[in-house]
């Protein structure tokens, strides 16, 4: 079913502690239930004052992103699977690869076409598509500097261990350290078997507030795959 979301409420910092905030909310969820929409969603940051904001405000945080953290030596191991930047195939491989795979999933799996291209902060030169035995079975999004290359799990067939992924691309993109953020319980599961330190939750928060009377987190949670591997949200997706 459809859901409501909230992005870039700002409210000046002299009026942050007045009802500024509670009408905005009031009315962008009255607006929703209009729509006949029972739940609403939002991305915080823990450590801002926002985060405290939307748990006033009836939000709850759904404990979805995990981050994990290790030396390349750790994260690089042998693997079947390989990577290449995106740019050698274009924005139609990414499409294709998101109408391919997401069928297997529930959460926010469903865009306007074209769509990668419309998220111009996320290069198509950072994209990284995962191929097994030549055959696209996902991407990432990868960021490099001197010291960490981070990565963000977007979009993999289930089946394709996260650990084995990453290994992949760091083998093409080496530095002392690597970040891997997911929201994949299976993934946090295999990189932490694979010796990376995690946390989860990370600072990220996906939030979410039921809108009627009837409706539950617990039903948002078997909607829309919340906590499993079939709940898909993703800095190209959302």
């Amino acid at each position: 079913e459809d859901a409501g979301g909230i992005w870039a409420m700002a409210i000046h910092p002299k009026h942050v502690e007045s009802s500024v905030a509670s009408f905005l909310f009031d009315e962008v969820h009255a607006r929703m239930r209009e729509a006949g929409m029972r739940f609403s969603m939002l991305i915080a940051n823990r450590s801002h004052i926002a985060y405290r904001l939307c748990h006033q405000q009836g939000y709850s945080d759904m404990r979805v992103w995990a981050t994990a953290l290790a030396r390349w030596e750790t994260a690089y191991q042998p693997t079947r699977l390989s990577a290449q930047p995106a740019i050698q195939a274009g924005d139609e491989l990414i499409e294709g690869l998101f109408a391919k795979i997401t069928p297997e999933y529930l959460g926010f799996v469903q865009r306007r076409i074209p769509f990668r291209s419309l998220r111009n902060k996320v290069l198509l030169e950072n994209i990284w598509i995962v191929s097994e035995n030549e055959e696209p079975v996902g991407y990432v999004v990868a960021n490099k500097n001197n010291a960490i290359t981070q990565i963000s799990i977007q979009l993999m067939r289930s089946g394709i261990d996260a650990s084995e992924a990453v290994s992949a691309v760091v083998s093409e993109a080496r530095t002392p350290y690597v970040q891997v953020s997911t929201s994949r319980p299976s993934d946090v599961d295999r990189l932490k078997r694979a010796g990376y330190w995690i946390i989860h939750p990370n600072w990220i928060s996906f939030m979410m507030k039921p809108l009627t009377p009837e409706a539950t987190l617990e039903e948002a949670r078997r909607i829309f795959g919340i906590g499993s591997d079939r709940f898909l949200i993703s800095e190209l997706d959302i």
